[in-house]
């Protein structure tokens, strides 16, 4: 991701003050799978079949972070990188990603 060594330098720098930051958007994130595919059952992402792509660097630390702790990290990860449209998916393929990366879910 393009702005991972930008975030990284402003957090070792010192320079971000909690006061100055603010959501200027939410994006939900979402477990994609191909148009045409099965439905996909959160309570099963620990147990998915294949593996489960995921996007790489400090955007995703949280997703990983949560997953872990909730015990749902899927067995085979995917780490995906500079991803910067929505993904083309293939039968049988998932990912974990932004809804804006998601592109179109099972039929």
């Amino acid at each position: 991701m393009a702005a991972d060594p930008e975030l990284q330098r402003i957090l070792e720098s010192g320079t971000s003050d909690p006061v100055l930051e603010l959501d200027v958007a939410r994006i939900p994130w979402v477990w994609a799978g191909a148009p045409g595919g099965e439905t996909l059952d959160p309570q099963a992402l620990g147990a998915a079949r294949g593996p489960v792509r995921l996007l790489d660097g400090i955007v995703a630390r949280e997703v990983r972070y949560t997953l872990e702790k909730r015990g749902r990290m899927p067995a085979q990860v995917e780490r995906l990188r500079n991803v910067r449209a929505p993904l083309r998916l293939a039968a049988g393929q998932t990912a974990i990603v932004p809804l804006s990366l998601a592109g179109p879910g099972p039929g």
